[in-house]
């Protein structure tokens, strides 16, 4: 039983909605995607994407580990991916799935801390 006072039920941002999965602004979006399609490709090589946006400053690199899986009808690969802005640079980490309708979906983001 809680006791008056003693419970916050505001959120703490430690469990983000499902729509907070994709990291990359959704001013960048529509240039990290390709790029991010690129990367994630079976057959690309394992050289680092690059993509810019000069309309926000941001800018960044994506780059696909490991092999293809499939997963729930979709092809998916891992990537790693630095996004850079005016407040510094980050590394994260996640899995891009491509659908044959040509959605792709971006989960398991979480911040990369390197080897």
């Amino acid at each position: 039983m809680p006791i008056p006072g003693f419970t916050d039920n505001r959120p703490t941002g430690a469990i983000k909605p499902a729509a907070s999965a994709n990291p990359f602004d959704a001013r960048d979006w529509p240039l990290v995607e390709p790029a991010l399609r690129t990367a994630i490709r079976a057959d690309a090589t394992p050289d680092p994407v690059a993509w810019s946006n000069p309309d926000t400053g941001r800018h960044g690199q994506l780059v696909a580990v490991a092999g293809a899986f499939a997963q729930e009808g979709a092809s998916c690969r891992a990537f790693l991916a630095r996004i850079e802005d005016s407040e510094g640079s980050r590394s994260l980490q996640g899995v891009g799935c491509a659908r044959a309708a040509g959605e792709l979906a971006i989960t398991g983001v979480a911040p990369f801390k390197g080897l």
